[in-house]
């Protein structure tokens, strides 16, 4: 239902209309004012499910199948849990800071989408167009200050008793479900829920339920979320601000290896409304500890300084590959130097650079330029043999490297093979 409600917060005006459209609305209801009324209402942020809130709107349910539809509870009686929303939050075990709080309750629902209909168009023949005079369970559902919510749906003889909890919190929040479309509408649906999914944000993990759904307390700052589900994988960049954000899991979309920063860029940058200086700034951090992130970044810098369809896009694009070859270019200076002291060591490092670079040919062709002398296995076996300093006779050692310098060397590879017998005198 939760997802029904986030829809309907999405596209308001689209909605009412699929309402009017099923047939489902009676007749007593003015349907054109409805779809009036609707379209006075814009985008509000999604509402994610908060497990103490669900209990507290399951036990309201409770309480009222036994006495009646209503919103407060008399203490003493069978089913109490607490005299009004507020109290039956706090009684829940809620321990974000309460800032506002709202409840939609019906007895008597069809099925879960005729109780989501029965409260957006809040109908009833006491006020103008069939419609209840304040609106209130419309007013709940729709309200931009909400952030949390509960729902708890009970069987009510044939019916479906219903009850709504709605919260505005202190923080920010992920959420959505984790779901294999099976029926292939490209909508959740009960059952397709995928339950211990693994998200991962800034370094904290959370499990999706065995719903699917899931709530992820967020900064923000903004930052990578991920997804990982057996052997696959998703992800998303949250970008900062402070309303709630949706992010599902669909089992079709995901992917076989980790996701990119770059990856996700190319995917969602229209959505996103970042530029690309500002969207790598942020993920600056992650993509220099992550070779991965590394190779994605540069690699896609680079094709977009060269190819980019968009103008903007290739002028931002140029921007970012000048920063981190500057970035990558820096190590090379201090390599090409380290490398006559430290040839094995410098020579892992750049292989691993010229791995993270092969997409990049500037950066390439200058790491080839510092390995060529270093290429050849002969020197490589007599950087081997002096690794042994210590352990066999110098004079030992300098003899099995004179052997290996009477091999068909280059005049390079000569050089610093005389450069370590020298050494060892």
């Amino acid at each position: 239902m939760l997802e029904l409600i986030n829809r309907l917060r999405q596209k308001p005006v689209a909605e009412s209309q699929a309402m009017v459209n099923s047939g489902m609305i009676p007749d007593f209801v003015d349907q054109e004012l409805f779809l009036k009324e609707l379209k006075q209402y814009s985008s509000y942020q999604p509402l994610f499910f908060d497990r103490r809130m669900i209990e507290a709107a399951r036990l309201h349910t409770s309480y009222q199948i036994v006495h009646g539809q209503g919103h407060f509870q008399k203490q003493g009686t069978n089913e109490f849990s607490g005299t009004d929303i507020k109290s039956r939050l706090i009684n829940s075990g809620l321990k974000v800071q309460l800032l506002s709080s709202g409840e939609n309750a019906f007895l008597y629902a069809h099925n879960t989408y005729h109780g989501h209909l029965a409260f957006t168009v809040d109908w009833g023949r006491m006020g103008p167009g069939g419609m209840q005079l304040d609106r209130k369970h419309r007013l709940n559902l729709l309200s931009a200050n909400y952030n949390l919510a509960g729902i708890g749906i009970l069987k009510n003889d044939k019916y479906k008793a219903i009850t709504q909890t709605f919260a505005t919190a202190k923080g920010r929040y992920a959420g959505g479900v984790a779901y294999e479309d099976k029926n292939g509408n490209l909508f959740y649906d009960p059952g397709e829920g995928l339950s211990g999914v693994e998200i991962s944000f800034n370094g904290k993990k959370e499990f999706s339920w065995e719903s699917g759904a899931f709530t992820f307390p967020i900064d923000n700052t903004g930052g990578k979320i991920e997804f990982f589900w057996k052997n696959k994988h998703q992800a998303y960049f949250i970008p900062p601000g402070s309303q709630n954000i949706k992010l599902d899991f669909k089992l079709k979309e995901s992917f076989k290896a980790p996701v990119t920063y770059a990856q996700i860029f190319a995917r969602d940058h229209k959505i996103l409304n970042m530029d690309l200086s500002n969207y790598f700034k942020k993920a600056s951090q992650s993509i220099f500890n992550s070779d991965k992130e590394l190779t994605s970044i540069l690699s896609f810098a680079y094709y977009n300084s060269l190819n980019s369809p968009l103008s903007i896009q290739q002028e931002q694009s140029k921007k970012l590959y000048r920063a981190l070859s500057s970035y990558i270019n820096k190590k090379l200076d201090y390599l090409q130097r380290l490398i006559v002291i430290k040839p094995i060591a410098s020579s892992t490092e750049l292989h691993r650079l010229k791995n993270i670079c092969r997409e990049s040919k500037p950066l390439s062709r200058r790491i080839d330029k510092i390995l060529f002398p270093f290429k050849d296995p002969n020197l490589l076996k007599a950087v081997n043999l002096y690794k042994q300093k210590g352990v066999i006779s110098n004079n030992a050692l300098k003899e099995k490297l004179k052997a290996i310098s009477k091999e068909d060397l280059t005049q390079e590879i000569r050089i610093e093979l005389k450069s370590i017998i020298r050494d060892l005198n």
